[in-house]
């Protein structure tokens, strides 16, 4: 499967998008070009951001948009848009089924996981009804603004040029036309560290701040474009018609197969030290559950055999129901079960999260994990760069991984060549002043390699991370050992 294409489709997990069914056409707010000419670098972070800022900036300048609450359906038209977009990359197409014919196309701009940003066009019965420009990694560094400044930066009435001058890292931007005027809004990033993070939309009227919104990060980064859309049609057509249905899924008729039980090769790293979240351990349960009672379909074969996302959906009861997520254009769904306390935890602020994971391809289930969403840093627990390097070295065993007591932030499992292949993500680095993150991947309990990130690099969507990471691996390993044998 195209790595590139799967990075691109899973900032766009499908939500619920409400419509007003009577607009006119008009053109971009001179006010919205204005505001946009505010940016500085500094405010976009990344050499992709750049790029794909300039596009988003051409768009909201130059073409016409569906102004959300009167007169009929105009606007550009999805080829109109193509012909303007500013760039010569291809972008990828999807629809949303609704009670509308939504459509999107979707400009990614990349050349590693580490350095997305996307421009994205929503169109509504053929016509442009919304742009919106989004970051798909967040870098945590001095330009995060911390949570009291967001906060009064929310305040009603403050103008953009204010949230400019804080140095904030933006994160998003999006646009519409209401009323035959341009409305925006924008997205930054809050607190201490990823782990603490909040996503701050600021909705902007005549450049300045008329409402917000604010939910944690990981929350945030599920679709953030259909998100900020979600909100100015709230906003300003207050929830009017046309919510977005789930996604069909479309049946291969593959067939699923029983096998023996299956044993988490990791299963002995979950101790009273490495995992101190109540929630994760919830969720490793529903993990272990998953990983007993579900056939996995074996990456190297052709052959469709595995679990079917629809008997999983009717018949795996790990307790709680779980959130469906479909990417248009791909063959990856997924099903997202996440276990969470009512009550902060006063060491972090939020309340305890874990979250487990089962990943379908072709709507065979092909990889499962399991994550820590309440991270509590205990430096002691911290691997070094040089005991991660050692590990892989040695091709140490997993019962000598455990000896070390690492701090276990995420674990997952897939099927390769008949056998079970496992990553492991846990603390390394300095655990005050440079923490990482090291995916180490296990095969016949033995540590085969490994790979180390900033952990703000990751751990936004630390499973697909793994996921990419772990089919990535353990391909390659097994192209080198055809070609010494």
């Amino acid at each position: 499967m195209n790595r590139k294409i799967i990075i691109l489709m899973m900032s766009i997990a499908t939500g619920i998008v409400v419509f007003s069914t009577t607009p006119v056409e008009v053109g971009a707010n001179q006010l919205s070009v204005d505001l946009l000419s505010k940016v500085t670098d500094e405010n976009l972070d990344s050499k992709h951001m750049i790029e794909a800022f300039d596009v988003y900036q051409d768009a909201v300048k130059n073409m016409e948009f569906h102004s959300l609450g009167s007169g009929e359906w105009t606007g550009d038209s999805i080829e109109e848009v193509r012909a303007k977009v500013s760039t010569d990359l291809e972008p990828v197409e999807s629809t949303i089924e609704g009670a509308l014919d939504f459509r999107f196309l979707l400009y990614s701009f990349t050349d590693s996981a580490l350095d997305v940003a996307e421009v994205g066009f929503l169109f509504a019965e053929g016509h442009l009804v919304f742009v919106g420009l989004g970051n798909i990694v967040t870098n945590f560094d001095d330009n995060i603004l911390a949570n009291e400044i967001a906060d009064e930066l929310a305040n009603a009435g403050t103008d953009f040029a204010k949230i400019v001058d804080s140095n904030a890292v933006i994160k998003a931007f999006g646009h519409v036309s209401v009323d035959e005027e341009g409305r925006d809004i924008v997205a930054i990033d809050s607190g201490e560290s990823s782990m603490e993070a909040n996503t701050y939309f600021y909705m902007l009227a005549d450049g300045k701040v008329e409402a917000h919104d604010k939910m944690d990060i990981f929350s945030a980064m599920q679709g953030i474009q259909t998100i900020m859309f979600d909100q100015l049609a709230f906003h300003y057509v207050d929830g009017q018609i046309g919510s977005v249905s789930e996604p069909t899924a479309v049946s291969l008729e593959p067939i699923t197969v029983e096998t023996d039980l299956t044993v988490d090769p990791l299963k002995d790293l979950m101790t009273d030290t490495t995992i101190t979240n109540p929630k994760f351990v919830e969720a490793w349960e529903g993990y272990q559950l998953a990983l007993s009672d579900l056939t996995f379909r074996d990456l190297a074969s052709e052959e469709p055999l595995g679990s079917l996302i629809k008997d999983v959906e009717e018949n795996f009861d790990p307790g709680i129901k779980p959130r469906y997520v479909e990417f248009p254009d791909t063959p990856i769904k997924l099903l997202v079960y996440t276990y969470e306390d009512s009550e902060v935890n006063p060491n972090t602020g939020m309340p305890d999260v874990g979250e487990f994971a089962l990943y379908f391809f072709d709507d065979l289930l092909a990889y499962a994990s399991v994550a820590n969403r309440s991270l509590v840093i205990e430096a002691e627990q911290v691997l070094s760069i040089e005991e991660i390097d050692q590990l892989t070295k040695e091709s140490a065993s997993l019962d000598a991984l455990i000896s070390l007591n690492p701090q276990v932030i995420s674990m997952g499992y897939m099927y390769q060549n008949t056998e079970p292949r496992s990553i492991v993500a846990i603390q390394s680095g300095d655990p005050y002043e440079n923490r990482q993150v090291s995916f180490l991947f296990l095969r016949d309990d033995l540590i085969r390699g490994q790979e180390t990130y900033a952990i703000e690099e990751v751990m936004q969507d630390i499973q697909t991370n793994m996921l990419f990471s772990t089919g990535d691996f353990f391909t390659n390993e097994a192209r080198q050992l055809d070609q010494t044998e």
